[in-house]
């Protein structure tokens, strides 16, 4: 098989770097000067390597990395600096490798790295990849096993290795006529349907989670478990892979076994351009102070008197337009900048309620709760602009995963220090009542889906009334949200509710 002709981006802001390929047969260099210019550059192109030379190790150069990881979990990453840098949890997975030194080390390691592309286990990825270059459409089934991350924790590389082979033969072992399995890595396989039709493939793949506990695995003469989470997905060379990755994404963030993408190409190639677009926008905003908040009032329904304020982020475009954050919050997500928006709208709002006396809520992520650093910048913003904590809410989702990370323990803990827990969207599916009595929350935010025709559909009505009721008894304030009418209005007065919200008393604004 030919050897893969690696692409290696240069970034250098001042110096002249060199070509690779002036030492290499092996690659392809492209040189730019700003990380800017390398966001386009990914428009239209990828790359096995960015090298980054002398880049200064600031938030913008961590940003792009995610940005770019976030496209590109493949990617290979070489920092060249006298400096070390911290590598944040969000991109411990990633390939990252610091060079103090110029010359023989940067060799070194752009040698390393092309022999581990052309020898390693990646080549079975490789040999998928070319085996779609040569065919149309094909269904393709990512399977992800989580356990064995854990398990490496505790066994040898011997044990691990032969654990792997007994999973790829299980899987050789039950695949389906007129399919292949890959090893794409040491947790990741891939299934693809030569035959067949998507539904029957799904079938498949769920029936997979029964076959794995009659099978059964062993390490160390000890008999284990494996879980599997698997995504699917149809399309063309292009797409397939990407495709798949987005399905199993979707089944690990909803906690299933196994996703079923059906997306078609046009709309899937459409869709990442939109992401791209949005990354890039994000990053300006952020570095250019275009993401701002902004502010709704909250009645007190028992003296009349706005005494809160719901603080909502956007961004502010080239143009001076107002984007809303459902255009670009996701993107935000998948890029790993989602905390650094939460701190953006941080900063601002608690600089411009210093001078008042209202209390103001601040929406917090599960990304953010997971995070050390959102903590840390509330008291710092608390303290900075002499703001007491009572006066501000943390505003969470009441389906916030809660087994991540130390989502609990930092919720906690700001409840220890004086912040009050808001929990937002309460009456949805997810909704559960012991455990909004296990975040001790403070506010409950009835979700606006039900306020909004409170006034006419009994169900909303019924719904209403037992919130605002079980709020009262756990001694929390009930606030209801898309108030937009005197009617809805005063029915949310009858039935006990201690907060209204919505355009009836005014829309977000930059003012407070």
């Amino acid at each position: 098989m030919q050897n893969k002709i690696l692409q290696i981006i240069n970034i250098s802001l001042k110096e002249e770097i060199p070509q690779f390929e002036e030492f290499f047969n092996f690659c392809i260099t492209k040189n730019i000067h700003s990380l800017q210019e390398l966001f386009s550059y990914y428009e239209e192109y990828s790359s096995d390597i960015i090298i980054f030379w002398n880049i200064p190790l600031d938030d913008d150069l961590i940003d792009s990395m995610r940005l770019i990881y976030s496209l590109q979990p493949s990617i290979n990453f070489i920092i060249v600096s006298r400096k070390e840098i911290s590598i944040p949890t969000d991109l411990m997975e990633a390939h990252i490798i610091q060079c103090k030194n110029h010359a023989p080390s940067i060799l070194t390691e752009v040698c390393n790295i092309a022999y581990s592309t052309q020898n390693t286990p990646s080549t079975e990825k490789d040999s998928l990849k070319n085996f779609l270059e040569k065919n149309q459409h094909y269904i393709l089934a990512l399977i992800h096993t989580p356990t064995i991350a854990r398990y490496r924790l505790i066994y040898s590389i011997d044990s691990m290795s032969k654990l792997i082979e007994q999973i790829k033969d299980f899987l050789q072992s039950y695949r389906p006529r007129g399919s292949k399995v890959f090893s794409i890595d040491s947790d990741l396989f891939a299934i693809l349907f030569l035959e067949g039709d998507t539904q029957k493939a799904y079938e498949f793949i769920k029936s997979l989670d029964i076959l794995r506990l009659e099978h059964g695995f062993i390490i160390d003469s000890k008999a284990i478990d494996i879980e599997m989470l698997i995504g699917l997905s149809e399309g063309n060379h292009e797409t397939l892979l990407p495709k798949a990755y987005n399905a199993l994404k979707i089944a690990q963030e909803n906690n299933q076994k196994c996703s079923l993408l059906q997306q078609s190409d046009e709309d899937f190639l459409a869709q990442q351009q939109q992401q791209i677009y949005w990354m890039k926008e994000i990053h300006h905003a952020l570095t250019s102070g275009r993401i701002v908040p902004y502010y709704q009032p909250i009645l007190n329904n028992h003296t009349g008197i706005i005494e809160k304020y719901e603080t909502l982020v956007r961004l502010i475009d080239d143009c001076g337009n107002v984007i809303s954050p459902g255009l670009f919050l996701h993107a935000a997500k998948e890029s790993g900048l989602m905390n650094n928006i939460t701190m953006a709208v941080i900063n601002k709002s608690f600089s411009d309620f210093k001078d008042t006396e209202f209390e103001f809520s601040i929406n917090i992520s599960t990304e953010g709760l997971q995070d050390r650093r959102i903590v840390n910048y509330l008291l710092n913003r608390s303290e900075k602009y002499n703001i007491p904590t009572h006066r501000i809410l943390i505003e969470i989702l009441e389906e916030i995963n809660s087994s991540q990370g130390k989502v609990i323990e930092h919720i906690n803990e700001l409840h220890s220090k004086g912040f009050k827990i808001a929990i937002d969207d309460f009456g949805t599916e997810n909704s559960n009542f012991g455990r909004l009595i296990d975040m001790k929350a403070d506010y409950i935010k009835i979700d606006g889906s039900f306020v909004k025709n409170v006034d006419h559909d009994e169900r909303s009505y019924k719904i209403v009334h037992s919130i605002a009721k079980f709020a009262k008894s756990i001694g929390a304030k009930s606030v209801a949200e898309f108030v937009h009418s005197e009617k809805v209005y005063r029915t949310i007065c009858d039935l006990g509710v201690d907060y209204s919200q919505g355009y009836l008393f005014g829309q977000p604004s930059p003012e407070i």
